[in-house]
């Protein structure tokens, strides 16, 4: 999934994309109306938050 919204971010960026693409291809659930997957070298969880809620992972 980090891959597939980085790489969406990527080609909204690019103008492959408009930031209104965004919200659809993600409720569709569709890969195909995704951006290019970005290669996974460096990508890193770093928090995750929820209203009233965060968290760090361990390492």
């Amino acid at each position: 999934m980090p891959t597939s919204i980085v790489g969406t971010m990527v080609a909204v960026g690019a103008g492959r994309m408009t930031a209104g693409d965004v919200r659809p291809a993600l409720a569709a659930r569709d890969r195909s109306r995704a951006g290019d997957l970005a290669p996974p070298h460096g990508l890193t969880l770093q928090t995750v938050r929820y209203d009233g809620w965060d968290s760090v992972p361990d390492g």
